[in-house]
């Protein structure tokens, strides 16, 4: 009995490779260019026709703002003065977060303590209906501008905030927490009132 068990299993087991290594109809006729398992009997995983045959390229270039120091975060995008036409906000080696219209224009840019190489959060976290904006800093301190009343705010951590932000409501009380991590090994879960108005 196990030796009939043993002969249908090899014979399986041999149907099955000659099966996968059997060219199909389709590649025969050369309409296919991936006939088998890992392309062709070698097994080597690699066609012999290029992926792409016309690139197509469908971006075209718009605008570019030069502001002579590098940008190593990511922007944020979103309606900061609530006129309906959305705006970007990023940081950069200059030390300052920048509020660009959709235009290309300069609106704001607020001097930070050092170089911003985390990318800005934006959401409401006083639910006054006006958005803030929330940023990381190498001077060991993360930043909260309410774009309203045009003023700013600072949590101090231990060392460089990299990290970005992100906001939610951690604990479900209806009111948003801020939540960013530092190179201090520290991650804070902020209140909007624990950040200290820079005078």
């Amino acid at each position: 009995m196990l030796r009939r068990a043993t002969i249908i299993v090899l014979t399986t087991a041999f149907l099955i490779v000659i099966l996968a290594m059997t060219p199909t109809k389709a590649s025969q006729d050369g309409a296919s260019i991936w006939p088998m398992f890992r392309h062709d009997l070698r097994h080597t995983g690699v066609a012999d026709r290029p992926s792409v045959k016309t690139p197509i390229n469908k971006m075209t270039f718009y605008k570019s703002l030069s502001f002579n120091r590098p940008i190593l975060s990511s922007p944020a995008i979103f309606d900061v003065d609530k006129d309906g036409l959305n705006e970007i906000i990023v940081g950069g080696n200059d030390d300052l977060l920048k509020v660009i219209s959709c235009n290309g224009s300069l609106e704001i840019a607020y001097p930070l303590g050092d170089d911003i190489r985390s990318s800005p959060a934006v959401a409401d976290v006083d639910l006054d209906g006006y958005p803030e904006i929330i940023v990381g800093c190498d001077d060991a301190s993360i930043y909260l501008l309410e774009t309203e009343e045009m003023e700013i705010y600072r949590f101090s951590t231990n060392d460089v905030v990299l990290a970005s932000p992100m906001v939610a409501d951690v604990d479900l009380d209806g009111v948003p927490e801020i939540i960013v991590a530092s190179l201090d090994g520290f991650l804070y879960i902020l209140n909007y009132s624990e950040t200290a108005r820079i005078q």
